[in-house]
């Protein structure tokens, strides 16, 4: 297994000096951010294709209408990603 992260990360990262790929603690820390972007990344796009949905962007208006008339928002971020996915 950590010959497959090396020669992942070497592709990955040319013109970073390989022996540094000794380093185990290195290999370790460099996969752990690596799936941390990605992560994120994957966060980052499924927000845009929420805030792309129409009716997403229905219920933030109607939000935002409230908050500023001062009312009490009846509806959670969370709730309103679950409600998009029931849809």
């Amino acid at each position: 297994m950590e010959k497959q992260i090396e020669r992942f990360l070497h592709k990955e990262l040319k013109g970073i000096n390989p022996k540094i790929f000794a380093d185990k603690r290195i290999v370790e820390e460099s996969v752990f951010h690596l799936l941390r972007v990605r992560e994120e990344l994957d966060e980052f796009i499924d927000t845009l294709e929420m805030l792309s949905d129409e009716n997403f962007r229905k219920n933030l208006e109607k939000g935002l209408k409230q908050y500023k008339k001062g009312e009490t928002i009846s509806t959670t971020l969370d709730n309103l990603r679950k409600q998009l996915k029931d849809e």
